[in-house]
């Protein structure tokens, strides 16, 4: 099964070219420090969801763009992930990967083949020190990989962008924020 804390339409640009569907995987081993989104860091199961039943929500959005992030993907079940992305490839979605490990780090583990299913990796640590507002990463060690052909002509953006939600009273931030954006966000809200 496969752990999902969310799952939402992404604004254009935001992670990714195209608007596309997001899907936020709950857990994750990594914790790198002043992450984005601790609270995905907890493997309590969420909303759990085999791979045939997590596409049929995906496939709700009508969009042909995805991003998968976290938490962390690749600390879901192995078997079940490489399911979801064959699915995936099959119905010839864009498929964007966010994760904490290097692609090095990911063949050393065993996902060679899962890697082979997805068009963008954007991997390694999030560094605090080295968010420098970079579109599509979250610090500039990160590197965004190409895996397939799929995106080679699109035009990377200059600024990053935001998406602002409400979905039953909760309040979600989709994108990857500044360097002390939560800080700043905290004392505009409560001064």
């Amino acid at each position: 099964m496969l752990n999902v804390n969310g799952i939402f339409k992404i604004e254009y640009n935001v992670l990714g070219p195209f608007e596309r569907v997001g899907v936020w995987f709950q857990g994750c081993s990594i914790r790198c420090k002043n992450c984005f989104v601790p609270e995905l860091w907890s493997f309590k199961p969420n909303k759990m969801f085999s791979a045939n039943e997590l596409f049929k929500e995906v496939e709700k959005f009508k969009l042909k763009e995805i991003t998968l992030s976290g938490g962390e993907p690749f600390d879901q079940d192995k078997k079940e992930f490489y399911k979801f992305l064959k699915i995936l490839r099959k119905n010839e979605y864009g498929i964007w990967v966010y994760s904490g490990y290097t692609i090095e780090e990911l063949i050393e583990r065993g996902f060679y083949k899962h890697l082979k299913l997805i068009d963008v990796l954007v991997d390694g640590r999030y560094v605090d020190d080295l968010n420098n507002n970079e579109v599509w990463k979250g610090s500039s060690n990160q590197r965004i990989i190409l895996l397939t052909n799929r995106y080679k002509n699109i035009a990377i953006e200059r600024n990053r962008k935001l998406q602002f939600i409400v979905v039953n009273n909760e309040f979600f931030v989709i994108g990857i924020p500044k360097r002390n954006f939560w800080k700043k966000f905290y004392s505009l809200i409560t001064d």
